[in-house]
């Protein structure tokens, strides 16, 4: 059986976002522009993400302040050059 290898490099990024608009937006740039590295796109609301923050206590807020939404964008490519820092 043929499978792709497992990707060496893996990148989060967490955005806050206004509205439920700014979200779509962000799935689709992440849709044209990072193509094949492109693994997924979650979206989270601030009770989600203070639910998380409770079950994980040593965890810390990232932002300045709270935002009604948030999206998760996930990258992985098999070698390092599908990234630049």
């Amino acid at each position: 059986m043929l499978c792709p290898s497992m990707p060496g490099n893996r990148n989060l990024l967490l955005v806050s976002c206004k509205s439920f608009d700014d979200v779509l937006q962000i799935l689709s740039k992440a849709k044209t522009h990072l193509g094949d590295v492109l693994q997924a796109v979650e979206f989270m609301d601030y009770e989600s993400v203070k639910c998380v923050l409770g079950e994980f206590p040593s965890s810390k807020y990232p932002f300045s302040k709270p935002y009604p939404h948030y999206a998760l964008v996930e990258i992985a490519s098999a070698n390092s050059s599908g990234f630049e820092s």
